[in-house]
């Protein structure tokens, strides 16, 4: 489990706080329980750090999810809503009930004498129980999240962001104009491969490669005879010194090039349907993230095999602060950038602000935060009313002595 707090100067950030947690287990171990690792990984992580006040945004698998982008006939800029919710029906294999769903304009279009014109909208929408399911381990632990984001859609505000140096335009600007130039990301999980694409403006393809880490494991326990941690371990430790009586990095590397070759020919095919689908567009550069890139060979092999330049950070460009110095965080830069991609959302400064924070939550959050004004309301009616009655108590107090109540009815009898 990997954090990372963020603050903001201006339209800079820094970074004030990280934290990596390690599973006890491999998540993908077949022995592993993963709802338990995941709340014993957020009890230490809380364990060590406060998050009070802060702003919580997480990320949820995107292969669970479906993102479209799609063009709007004309329409009024007030109807957008409708016509989008229109396209949400079309456009999403399932119930508008069963999902959770949100969409934010990709680039500028135009906008007419009220009628907005070339309009292109992102979609975004997951199924409700698998967002549920991520927050039930946050609400287990007592952690309020704030926003969901897809991983997918993290890399590619990190990408934007901290890659192509753009910022999100402000209200009433338009966004910069296509350059065709686009940064790709390559991230290599344990279980996963995210491939996302993007010039920071219109485009943005996302793909869900299914060749990662535990691809590497899997083949050294089978070639090389060793149980799945064991292969685990070398996998991570195969850039420093070898134990002498295991494998050496020969046979390591002879194991593992089958999987540098499914992995390569995925990519190959991404990339392939990404030139087919946006002719005028070229990918200028790779970045290769998660700690599957320390594997030696694996950057020149992808680099020659592509003919794209890959390059690996050492340090994120846009990021201030003195604990991206810190050598843990140096360690393990290749794995922090959703992280910092949900992060830069929280801060507005991200190119993709949708959030899938089931709706309900949200307004049962906006009525708890209003009950304190509306029990602070009824307490000064309920005071005007008491001061109200107790000066026409004063008032009328001089007339109610007895001698005056005497006199009153001697008056009376007189005739």
């Amino acid at each position: 489990m990997k954090a990372l707090r963020l603050q903001r100067e201006g339209d800079t950030v820094v970074a004030t706080a990280f934290d990596l947690v390690e599973h006890a287990k491999l998540l993908n171990q077949p022995d592993a329980d993963r709802e338990a690792l995941i709340r014993e990984a957020l009890e230490k992580f809380l364990s060590r750090n406060s998050i009070k006040g802060d702003m919580v945004c997480i990320s949820v698998p995107g292969q669970s999810g479906l993102f479209r982008t799609v063009k709007l006939p004309p329409v009024a800029e007030n109807k957008i809503p409708d016509i989008v919710k229109f396209e949400a029906k079309q456009q999403i294999p399932f119930s508008l009930d069963e999902v959770v769903w949100d969409f934010q304009k990709i680039g500028a279009g135009m906008v007419i004498d009220g009628m907005a014109i070339d309009t292109e909208i992102g979609l975004f929408a997951m199924k409700r129980d698998i967002i549920f399911r991520e927050l039930g381990y946050f609400k287990d632990v007592g952690v309020e999240v704030h926003q969901v984001q897809m991983n997918s859609m993290a890399l590619c505000n990190f990408s934007v962001f901290d890659q192509l140096g753009m910022l999100p335009p402000k209200a009433g600007e338009e966004g910069d104009l296509p350059s065709g130039k686009c940064v790709a990301v390559l991230e290599i999980g344990s279980e996963l491969t995210n491939l996302v694409i993007s010039d920071g403006n219109k485009i943005i393809l996302q793909r869900t490669i299914n060749v990662a880490g535990n691809n590497f494991t899997k083949a050294l326990t089978k070639d090389l005879k060793l149980t799945f941690a064991k292969a685990e371990h070398l996998k991570r430790n195969a850039t420093k010194a070898l134990p002498k009586e295991g494998p050496d990095l020969k046979a390591i590397l002879t194991s593992l090039r089958p999987v540098f070759n499914d992995l390569q020919n995925e990519v190959q095919r991404s990339l392939t349907y990404f030139q087919n689908a946006h002719r005028n567009a070229e990918v200028t550069r790779i970045i290769g993230l998660g700690n599957a890139f320390q594997l030696p060979g694996l950057q020149r092999f992808l680099q020659e095999k592509l003919q794209i330049e890959i390059q690996i950070p050492k340090t994120f460009p846009k990021l201030g602060g003195t604990v991206v110095a810190d050598a843990a965080f140096k360690d393990n830069i290749l794995t922090f950038a959703v992280a910092y991609g949900l992060a830069i959302q929280g801060l507005k400064l991200a190119k993709i602000q949708t959030n899938l924070l089931p709706p309900e939550i949200r307004i049962e959050r906006l009525i708890r935060a209003k009950k304190p004004w509306v029990a602070l309301t009824a307490a000064s009616l309920l005071l005007g009313i008491s001061t109200c009655g107790f000066n026409s108590y004063m008032q009328a107090k001089p007339y109610m002595a007895e001698d005056v109540i005497k006199q009153v009815k001697d008056s009376k009898s007189v005739k």
